[in-house]
């Protein structure tokens, strides 16, 4: 029933790899800008743990089959291969070339390059492509594009999932494991073990509700912060190599679009509801992740969703191709899996038939590829009976191959330096370093009370002789992995590669100096007293009592939320909340772990003195690493809440269907009008920091910008770290509107608008400076939609989440548009 282990100061089980990752995260910590270092270093050297004769590498043949213009290939008489010409030019003539009946093949994701070659056109050398790789918390090489498969011993990098990217508040370590995404599917793709180029993801629908089945996916409830996260990772997935700028690294795909944070509530699937808000709703939450990678990071992929928006579904919506041409995208569309279907079969838009749903979505909603067979059963047919012109088929054929063009699949392999890259870029040190350190930096520190002389956490472990690891997480493999794990991330299709919290804490033991025992046991599983070890609540009370400190891991995991499945609860499960009550009785210093996707509410918990309480939300493989360094005080690189944590109340408050974030009571940060648990942001740490303002850059009493955006300020602080260990603080500037800026309009409480995260040793400090401009402060008009400088006094709040300061700034000259709505 339980696990117990009685390890000596002696054994030194703790691996070569597990110490040289501390290490590396400690130096990482110390200089932000390493991980462009890391990115380099994972390009062009990498240290790899197999021989040099085990490492495969693209084999010439493989990559001739791969890039049509290969030398050699039929395909290279044809003007489509002469690069003297423009990519225009050269994409009209192979349009110009494709027969009628393979169109809707090349058009369909998933099923051109696994069908026997459908999508390919032999005749003019043109090979089929795989679209559909999904790229969450690794490249997801294997089947439809949703699971992943190693190469011999060697498996592609699996990160922390996206809530824990958006908690660490770095945008370099965002981009950079973007990057590793990019470099591992190029190594992937050119040894034959991953299908496309093109990534479906990042997942950037705003968590603007706990219950949504698939917050594990996404991150955020912040849109500037989802917006920060959208950029970097499109920057880093695609951007080109340095020594070769003429192609994109990958192709990152925005999903999903628009407003989609439904899977099955109040009667309504994703399949079937429909989003009835206004557009400065879209404008106000949901368009801003999509809008700023592509008019930044020039992202060239987005997928359009199951759900309607305003009536009409996403796939199919005139609103698709508005902000396409608005925000100036240069990519190509997919549909979400056969969502164009969902328009005449789930939605039953206007009982329109499946050609017609096809040309509206070529037409209307400027959608270039049917993640389904609907393309292939109806496009076609479109045509024919006139719903749709030739041209718009051929319109959607240009935007995909102009994608392929610009990822060098048609120019030749062997001058382009991403070919060569083979296995050895895969599962690298430096990409081992790195997901270790984002684990790290995204842990949050929710509680740390006085328990005696000091706080509970850190725990001592040179004075610690006896640990309980208790809860339905203890032993887990799978749960930390995200909600998008498929049973397959080590050789051999198993998770024996990953190690348990237990396990971890085991081996920390071992280097102790004075034998130290850990017992492990469950207690309890996720929802019922079905404990996977056979255990009960009693034996793990009974551990906890035993011992010196007591490690509780609890949560929640892919089978209370997942993709299809809302919650009706934001509760901790109750069987949990019973084994807290026991394990919190024995008076034990207990180090409470949280896992999960949508935030948990942890109320009778959090209310006791001998319980520190951390967020890890899905910290993927390396989690438990990065825990057992944090509870015993080896690590103090805690982040940021990425979400609000509401009491389990709030599902009482607001129907899920209720998309609009400014409607009673509200939603996020920005519109919540009751008290919460935690508050976005939050996070403690085991240092002290202070936040003062620097004075001789900015007057108390405030400065003028003018509306027009013509002039800027800038706002400082210095951060200081006057008490504790060395370790990481993220500072936050957010601005508060200034009450009746748009009338009678609901405006946001406080919204974020830049942050910076720094690593600052005991006693030293750092000036933090933040440039506002009426972009900054910019609102979004209730009748127009148009986000809009408003003249009038704003507040500025500097923050740590836990110290800060206010600055005044005031907008001065008449209310000018900062951007339209499209």
């Amino acid at each position: 029933a339980t696990q117990h282990h009685t390890l000596s100061g002696q054994d030194q089980s703790s691996t070569s790899l597990q110490q040289e990752t501390v290490m590396m995260t400690r130096w990482c910590g110390a200089q932000n800008g390493v991980f462009a270092m890391l990115a380099l270093i994972s390009v062009v050297v990498t240290v790899h743990s197999q021989a040099d004769s085990d490492i495969i590498s693209p084999d010439p043949k493989n990559l001739s089959a791969l890039y049509a213009c290969s030398p050699g290939n039929i395909a290279t008489k044809f003007p489509f291969c002469n690069t003297s010409l423009s990519q225009e030019a050269r994409v009209a003539d192979l349009v110009g070339r494709i027969p009628d009946d393979v169109k809707a093949d090349i058009l369909t994701a998933r099923a051109s390059a696994s069908s026997k070659g459908r999508g390919g056109v032999p005749a003019i050398g043109l090979p089929s492509y795989y679209w559909g790789t999904n790229c969450i918390n690794s490249v997801e090489n294997g089947d439809h594009g949703e699971s992943t498969h190693c190469v011999g011993d060697t498996c592609p990098t699996r990160f922390a999932s996206p809530p824990n990217w958006m908690a660490t508040f770095n945008r370099t370590m965002m981009r950079e494991m973007a990057r590793t995404f990019a470099m591992e599917l190029r190594a992937l793709f050119n040894v034959n073990a991953a299908r496309g180029l093109d990534c479906w993801g990042p997942v950037i629908n705003l968590n603007r509700d706990p219950r949504w089945g698939r917050n594990g996916e996404a991150g955020s409830e912040d849109p500037y912060l989802m917006s920060a996260y959208s950029t970097e990772f499109t920057t880093g997935f695609q951007q080109s190599t340095p020594t070769d700028t003429r192609f994109l690294s990958g192709v990152a795909t925005l999903k999903h679009f628009n407003a989609n944070s439904l899977e099955s509530s109040d009667g309504f699937s994703r399949h079937t509801f429909d989003v009835q808000v206004p557009n400065a709703s879209f404008a106000d939450a949901y368009f801003p992740a999509f809008e700023h990678a592509i008019r930044t990071a020039d992202a060239r992929g987005v997928m359009c969703a199951y759900n309607s928006v305003q009536g009409i579904p996403s796939c199919l919506s005139p609103l698709l191709k508005q902000v396409r041409e608005a925000w100036g995208f240069r990519g190509y569309v997919t549909s979400d899996s056969d969502s164009v279907a969902d328009a005449w079969k789930a939605h039953k838009y206007e009982h329109i038939t499946a050609p017609q749903a096809c040309c509206m979505a070529v037409r209307d909603g400027g959608c270039d590829i049917d993640s389904g067979s609907t393309f292939q059963n109806a496009l076609m047919d479109g045509i024919t009976q006139g719903y749709c012109h030739a041209q718009d088929v051929d319109g959607a054929l240009a935007n995909t191959f102009k994608t392929r063009f610009d990822l060098g699949l048609f120019d030749d392999p062997t001058t382009q330096p991403l070919t060569a890259l083979g296995m050895e870029a895969v599962d690298t040190n430096a990409s081992k370093a790195l997901n270790y350190a984002a684990s790290a930096d995204s842990l949050v520190l929710l509680t740390n009370p006085s328990h005696g002389p000091f706080n509970v956490l850190p725990f001592d472990l040179e004075s610690t002789t006896r640990i309980a690891v208790v809860g339905p997480f203890a032993n887990d493999t799978t749960a930390i992995l995200g909600t998008h794990y498929k049973k397959d991330m080590c050789p051999g299709g198993t998770t024996e590669c990953v190690a348990s919290l237990c396990d971890v804490l085991t081996r920390m033991a071992a280097t102790n100096k004075a034998p130290t025992t850990v017992h492990c046991v469950q207690g309890t599983g996720v929802t019922k007293q079905d404990a996977r070890d056979g255990s009960k609540i009693a034996d793990a009370v009974a551990a906890c009592a035993a011992a010196d400190v007591c490690v509780l891991a609890g949560g929640i995991d892919n089978k209370v939320e997942h993709e299809g499945h809302d919650r009706t609860s934001i509760d901790l499960p109750a069987i949990q909340h019973e084994l807290t009550q026991g394990v919190i009785a024995t008076g034990k210093p207990v180090a409470m772990v949280l896992i999960n996707g949508g935030m948990v509410a942890v109320e009778p918990e959090m209310r006791h003195d001998n319980v520190a309480i951390i967020e890890a939300m899905l910290p993927g493989p390396l989690g438990p690493e990065a825990l057992a360094d944090h509870i015993f005080g080896r690590a103090n690189a805690f982040g940021r809440l990425p979400y609000t944590i509401y009491k389990a109340s709030f599902v009482n408050e607001t129907a899920m269907t209720e998309m609009d974030l400014r409607v009673a009571p509200g939603r996020t940060y920005r519109y919540y009008q009751h008290d919460v648990l935690f508050p976005f942001g939050h996070g403690l740490s085991y240092s002290e920091f202070s936040l003062v303002p620097a004075m001789a850059v900015i007057p108390t009493d405030g400065v003028s910008i003018p509306t027009d955006g013509t002039k800027n300020v800038s706002v400082s602080v210095t951060v200081k770290n006057i008490a504790g260990p060395s370790g990481d603080v993220v500072v936050m500037a957010y601005f508060i509107p200034p009450k009746g800026a748009l009338g009678n309009a609901v405006l946001p409480k406080k919204q974020l608008f830049d942050f910076e995260r720094l690593h600052l040793q005991s006693g030293a400090g750092a000036l933090v400076t933040f440039t506002v401009d009426a972009r900054s402060v910019a609102l979004v008009d209730p009748t127009s939609a148009n986000k809009v400088a408003v003249p009038g006094a704003y507040g500025v709040l500097v923050t740590t989440g836990i110290a800060q300061t206010l600055f005044n700034v005031s907008l001065v000259g008449p209310t000018a548009v900062v951007s339209t709505f499209p």
